[in-house]
């Protein structure tokens, strides 16, 4: 340890001592006496408070369940932290040379066509496309959009953008430490951290990111099965975007519309840039037409191309599929034959019907209630009112792809009056087989 830190350690020990006070008022005896007594402040060093515990579970019990009790009251006594580290003092024994463990942070490679100069740019992801290549500027600080989230339905191009900002990155800098990831592997990592006693290490290589690209930010919100994992990862946006690193995420919604997210990473993604891809346009579809059939050695005429895209719209994977079945089919050099288009579009299953509008779920859920459409809409709290309101916004949630705030202007009401309906509807049909029945049966009759 330096002398600075030496010097600090007495200042840092009164800071804990007064630290202590305030932890031991807000906790019971029992629980100040198992977890508390035996913790020793080894110092406070870059806004990071240092505590020596018994063993790993104390370790994991402290960083997780307390983690913000001590944090607050450091900082109430006049301390300054961001975070929590436990030394539970184990040793580490090597008799002799032994295989060199697995990086406990592990970057998954780049797709080699996920590129910026092979993603197809339209008026659906202009405004993403654009945002992507700032952020991948070298650079870039302090940045305008960190962290950046993609959000969007599946196949519209964000792993795409993601990706392609690693490599462009890597392109500029071959030494640049980027961090790929997805949200799967990322919980994976964390659990397998915890459990080989690698917390330490797996935090230091984090530290050591320069850039962090998590795809599919759903499955952390998904959890808290491991809460760690929602700690880890809060710990990993805030430690990073401190220091300036850039951050990039993709989901398929909002982080405002994702019930299940930790409240401080919403916070902390709504405050850099939230931006979307939309639904394919026809000329960004007609275009990636033309782009996948280029790529596979195609040439498809201008009137079959439109033909495809306005029938297959709704993703650039299905769009890729499409071109596919007419690689499989056609025969020879030149264009392919509009009848071999018409054959595959024949054989190809039609894209499923139009999700619902808000609009129609209410009218159907008001109907199957005997409740008056517009009385969804009103200020009035009777219980079939209720009913058929909550029913309508469960309904709508989980039969389109519209959002919380998207369904409660639909209802001239508050997104949190929204997100209560949608979970009193999903806790009230595993209790009630009457309420149940009846959603099966609207949802059945809206599909």
């Amino acid at each position: 340890m330096n002398d600075a830190a030496l010097s600090a350690r007495p200042m840092a020990t009164g800071l804990w001592r007064d630290a202590l006070r305030l932890i031991r008022a807000r906790t019971n005896p029992k629980e100040f006496g198992t977890w508390f007594t035996a913790t020793r402040c080894l110092g406070i060093e870059g806004r990071v408070v240092r505590l020596r515990v018994p063993n790993a579970a104390f370790a994991s019990q402290i960083e997780g369940t307390y983690r913000t009790l001590i944090l607050e009251s450091v900082r109430a006594v006049g301390g300054d932290a961001l975070e929590v580290r436990c030394d539970s003092g184990a040793r580490r024994i090597r008799s002799q040379p032994a295989e060199a463990p697995e990086d406990p942070v592990r970057s998954e490679p780049l797709h080699p066509e996920h590129a910026f100069r092979t993603f197809v740019v339209g008026d659906s992801n202009r405004a993403a496309w654009q945002a992507a290549r700032e952020v991948s500027q070298p650079g870039t600080v302090p940045r305008r959009f960190n962290p950046l989230l993609i959000y969007g339905p599946i196949g519209l191009g964000k792993t795409h953008l993601l990706q392609a900002i690693g490599r462009r990155i890597r392109e500029q800098d071959p030494e640049a430490r980027v961090v790929h990831t997805r949200g799967q592997v990322f919980t994976r990592q964390v659990v397998d951290a915890i459990r080989s006693n690698r917390l330490f290490e797996f935090r230091d290589r984090c530290d050591a990111t320069q850039v962090l690209l998590i795809d599919d930010l759903e499955f952390i919100a998904g959890l808290d099965t491991f809460s760690r994992t929602t700690e880890e990862f809060l710990y990993l946006l805030e430690a990073l975007a401190s220091r300036g690193r850039q951050i990039v995420v993709t989901a398929k919604r909002h982080p405002g519309e994702m019930d299940s997210l930790d409240q401080r990473i919403r916070s902390r993604l709504e405050a850099g840039l939230a931006i979307p891809v939309r639904a394919l346009d026809e000329n960004t579809a007609v275009m990636l037409v033309g782009t996948y059939a280029r790529g596979l050695g195609l040439q498809i005429e201008a009137a079959d191309r439109s033909r495809i895209a306005s029938r297959y719209n709704r993703s650039g994977r299905e769009i890729r599929g499409v071109v596919n079945q007419l690689l499989a089919h056609h025969e020879g050099d030149g264009p392919v034959p509009a009848a071999t288009v018409d054959q595959v579009l024949r054989d190809l299953p039609a894209q499923p019907r139009e999700a619902p509008s808000v609009q129609r779920i209410m009218v159907a859920t008001a109907n199957a209630l005997g409740v008056p459409p517009l009385r969804l809409k009103s200020r009035s709290r009777t219980q079939d009112v209720t009913l058929a309101r909550h029913v309508a916004m469960y309904l709508a949630r989980h039969t389109t792809s519209v959002g919380a705030r998207e369904i409660a202007a639909a209802f001239e009401k508050d997104p949190s009056t929204v997100r209560y309906g949608i979970r009193r509807v999903a806790n009230q049909r595993k209790l009630d087989a009457g309420l149940d029945e009846l959603v099966r049966r609207l949802e059945l009759q809206l599909s």
